[in-house]
């Protein structure tokens, strides 16, 4: 009997398993984006990292995720400010419970590479929310909001939590000389929410991060002006 059950489990484990598999999810400036999905080992753990890539002749042009994050990528096309385009990226690592969410924003460059444009940005919980804001009067470009949740003190994992609130606004990085999204401000809520409830906590908190982007506004980089 024992070894029917330890069978079993061999076989369920091997099931589990899934090969290395390639997806072509859109186009992007005429050319196809592709996400190469790692094998996963079961259907909580991949092999290795998640690779997307711009099929750009005469090179393709290519990120590839931090190690681990390699489980239920998904990517879209986000316009900025109705001129400039680039590639949201999010993709999960392995884990049960308490996984993490990596987000790049991702533009071709020059060389075979695709750049993400979110500069120190941390990875956010599985309990996290992000999306775009378009606030004209504070930046020209969309604005990107992420909450992640705080594991207080005497919290229960899947229960209520206190977010931090962190907004991405693009400014220029003077060392580069380049464009990219950097963190602009970040608080941490009054309010507990419950994720698990599906509270949508960025929008409950939209009053506060607008009055506080306001008054971070004019302090954020902007190029020389010549």
């Amino acid at each position: 009997m024992r070894l029917f059950f330890l069978l079993l489990a061999i076989s369920i484990g091997v099931v589990a398993q899934t090969e290395p598999r390639q997806e072509t999810v859109f186009t992007f400036k005429g050319w196809p984006v592709v996400v190469f999905h790692p094998k996963q080992l079961d259907e909580f753990f991949p092999a290795g990292p998640v690779k997307i890539c711009l099929e750009q002749e005469p090179h393709p042009k290519c990120y590839t995720a931090p190690k681990d994050f390699g489980r239920d990528a998904k990517v879209e096309s986000v316009s900025l400010d109705g001129e400039s385009e680039a590639m949201l990226l999010s993709v999960a690592s392995g884990g049960v419970s308490g996984f993490q969410i990596h987000l790049a924003l991702l533009q071709p460059e020059e060389s075979e590479k695709l750049k993400n444009l979110l500069h120190s940005a941390d990875t956010l919980s599985e309990q996290s929310q992000f999306r775009f804001l378009v606030e004209p009067e504070i930046s020209p470009t969309k604005i990107l909001v992420t909450a992640t949740h705080d594991w207080g003190l005497n919290d229960a994992h899947h229960g209520a939590h206190r977010y931090f609130i962190s907004t991405y606004v693009r400014q220029f990085y003077y060392d580069n000389q380049e464009w990219v999204y950097a963190l602009a401000d970040q608080y941490m809520t009054v309010k507990v929410y419950e994720r698990q409830s599906n509270d949508n906590i960025i929008q409950a908190e939209l009053k506060e991060i607008r009055s506080r982007l306001r008054r971070v506004a004019p302090k954020l980089a902007r190029p020389p002006k010549k």
